[in-house]
C-alpha cells in the first residue's frame, strides 16, 4: 500500500495499535473457526483459496486437488496466499499457520483502509464490521482496499502521482475483473461534473489507460499459463447464469437472510450518501446519484446472474460507506446509522454461530475421524463442499462442480459425459453433503453412485444447515452398514 494511502503520522499510532488489537482479538477464533462448517467467516471458497496456494507453494502446480491443473481463482489474491503458504511449509506451521496468515493479512489491509479513510469511530466500526463479515479472507478484501485508495484519489483526499494512481488501476482487475469498470466510469463521471479545468478529466485517461493494462495483464496471464481466455470458474458462473439467470437466481438470492440484510445495508448507505449537501455545486447531487449507480452495478448484476456471495457486496459496501461519510447527512444522523447497521450485522452473525453451533462441532468431529481413516493415498469425490473437506483432510479430494476442476473436466461435465470419471480418477470414497433421493448418492452429469455400490464409513448425523450433513463413503462391495454409534463422529 502507497505510503500516502495510511494514515497521517500523526494518526499512525494509534492505527498500528488498532491494528495489533485487532489481530489479537481476531486471528485466534478465526483460526479455530475455519475447523469447522459452516463458519460464518470461513466460506467454501476460501478454502480453495488457500488449498491452491499450499499445493503451489509445495511444488505441486496450480491445482487443487494436486491431480489437475485448474485456473479457477482470481491471481491477486492467490499471488498474496502463495508466499505465506510457502512461509508456512518451510517453517512447519501447517495449514492452521497459513490459515493464521491469511487472515492477519485481511485484517492488517481492512484496519489501515478504515483507519485512512475514515476518521469517525462510528464509521470506522461499520467499515471494519463490513470487512469481517463480508468475506474476511476471498479476495474482496484486497479488491476494497484498492477501490477505497482510488476513490479517495479521485475525490483528491490522496495526492498520488499518476503513474501510481495507474498501478492501483491496474491491480483491480487482477483482483476481481467484474469491477474493472468502476475506477474509469466514477473518473469520467467526476470529470465531467468539473470540466475541462478540472484535473479529474487527466485522471480519468490515467485510469482508463491503467485499467485496459491490468485487463491486458490478466487476460496475457491466463493465456501463457493456462491456455484460456478466462478462469474456469468465470465459465462455471457463465454456465450457471444461461441455466437460471433471471428471477430464478433472483429469487434464490433474495430467500438468504445474510443477502437481505447485507442488501439492507448497501441501501441504508447509498440513501444516506445520495443526501445533498447544502453547500455542493449545480448537478453534484445527480452526479452522486449515477456514482452511487456505479458502485452498486455489480452486485445488481450479481443478484440476476449468479449465486450473491457474501464476498460480492463487500465492495460496494465500503465505497458506499465512503461517499455517505462525505456526504450532507447530520454527523449525528451518519453515527446512528452507523451504529444501528452495526448492531444489526453484529446480532445477526452472533445469533448465526449460536444457531449453527452444533453443526460446527459436528463438522470437526468429522474432519478429525476422517483424517484417521484416509490414508494420503485415498482419492475423494465430492460435488459440493469440497473446499472445507479438500483443506483439512490428509487425503485427495476432487472438486465436482468444476469451479476448481480443469477445463477438460468442464467440456465433459457440460457434455453430461463423465461416465466412468471415479474409475479414471482411481476414486476411493465419496463424499456427500446433501439429502440423497431415493438410493442414489452421487447423480451429476454421469457419474452416478448408488447406495449399493458404496459403504457409509462416517456420517455427522443431522445438522441445522442444508449442506454441512458429511457423509462419507467407501466404493466398492458394501458391508454392513454402519452402526448409529461408529458412523456418527459426534456422537462418539
Amino acid at each position: 500500500m502507497p505510503a500516502s494511502t495510511l494514515p497521517p503520522p500523526s494518526a499512525r499510532g494509534p492505527a498500528v495499535r488498532a491494528t495489533l488489537i485487532a489481530l489479537a482479538l481476531l486471528v485466534p477464533p478465526c483460526v479455530w473457526l475455519a475447523r469447522s462448517f459452516p463458519s460464518l467467516i470461513f466460506e467454501d471458497d476460501a478454502y480453495f483459496y488457500l488449498q491452491i496456494a499450499w499445493n503451489v507453494a509445495t511444488g505441486h502446480g496450480s491445482s487443487f486437488d494436486g491431480l489437475h491443473v485448474t485456473n479457477g481463482y482470481h491471481l491477486l489474491w492467490s499471488g498474496l496466499l502463495v508466499p505465506l503458504a510457502w512461509s508456512c511449509h518451510v517453517l512447519g506451521l501447517g495449514k492452521l499457520g497459513l490459515v493464521a496468515a491469511a487472515t492477519a493479512t485481511a485484517i492488517v489491509m481492512a484496519v489501515l483502509s478504515v483507519w485512512s479513510a475514515f476518521d469517525d469511530p462510528y464509521e470506522r466500526m461499520l467499515g471494519l464490521t463490513f470487512f469481517v463479515l463480508c468475506g474476511l479472507t476471498m479476495e474482496s478484501v484486497v479488491l476494497t482496499a484498492l477501490l477505497l485508495v482510488a476513490v479517495r484519489a479521485l475525490r483528491r483526499e490522496l495526492r498520488l502521482t499518476p503513474l501510481s494512481f495507474g498501478v492501483v488501476c491496474a491491480l483491480v482487475p487482477l483482483a476481481r475483473i467484474d469491477f474493472s469498470f468502476v475506477v474509469p466510469t466514477l473518473a469520467l463521471l467526476l470529470g465531467r461534473a468539473e470540466g475541462a479545468a478540472s484535473p479529474r478529466p487527466r485522471l480519468a485517461l490515467v485510469a482508463v489507460l491503467g485499467t485496459c493494462a491490468g485487463l491486458g495483464i490478466q487476460l496475457g496471464l491466463e493465456q501463457l499459463l493456462f491456455g484460456s481466455w478466462s478462469s474456469v470458474s468465470s465459465a462455471y458462473k457463465t454456465d450457471l447464469a444461461r441455466a437460471r439467470g433471471g428471477l430464478a437466481l433472483l429469487t434464490l438470492n433474495l430467500g438468504s437472510t445474510g443477502n437481505r440484510l447485507r442488501l439492507l445495508a448497501l441501501a441504508v448507505l447509498a440513501l444516506l450518501a445520495a443526501r445533498p449537501a447544502r453547500d455542493r455545486a449545480p448537478g453534484a447531487a445527480r452526479t452522486a446519484l449515477l456514482a452511487l449507480g456505479v458502485i452498486m452495478a455489480p452486485v445488481v448484476v450479481h443478484l440476476f446472474l449468479s449465486e450473491l456471495r457474501d464476498w460480492y457486496v463487500m465492495a460496494s459496501l465500503l465505497l458506499a460507506l465512503l461517499l455517505a461519510s462525505r456526504g450532507g447527512a447530520p454527523l449525528r444522523l451518519r453515527r446512528a446509522t452507523c451504529a444501528g447497521l452495526s448492531l444489526m450485522l453484529l446480532g445477526a452473525s452472533a445469533a448465526y454461530l449460536v444457531l449453527m453451533r452444533h453443526d460446527m462441532v459436528r463438522t470437526a468431529r468429522f474432519i478429525e475421524e476422517a483424517r484417521r481413516v484416509l490414508s494420503p493415498t485415498d482419492r475423494i469425490y465430492q460435488v459440493d463442499g469440497s473446499g472445507f473437506t479438500g483443506f483439512l483432510l490428509n487425503a485427495t479430494v476432487v472438486n465436482g462442480d468444476g469451479l476448481v476442476n480443469s477445463w477438460d473436466y468442464r467440456r465433459r461435465l457440460r457434455a453430461d459425459a463423465l461416465q466412468g470419471y471415479l474409475t479414471e480418477l482411481g476414486a476411493t470414497h465419496v463424499i456427500t453433503n446433501e439429502p440423497t433421493r431415493d438410493r442414489t448418492l452421487v447423480d451429476h452429469h454421469g457419474v452416478r453412485v448408488e447406495s449399493g455400490m458404496a459403504t457409509l464409513v462416517l456420517d455427522t448425523g443431522e445438522t441445522r444447515h442444508p449442506h454441512a450433513r458429511f457423509r462419507l463413503y467407501a466404493l466398492g462391495t458394501p458391508r454392513e452398514p454402519a452402526s448409529e454409534g461408529t458412523a456418527h463422529a459426534d456422537e462418539r
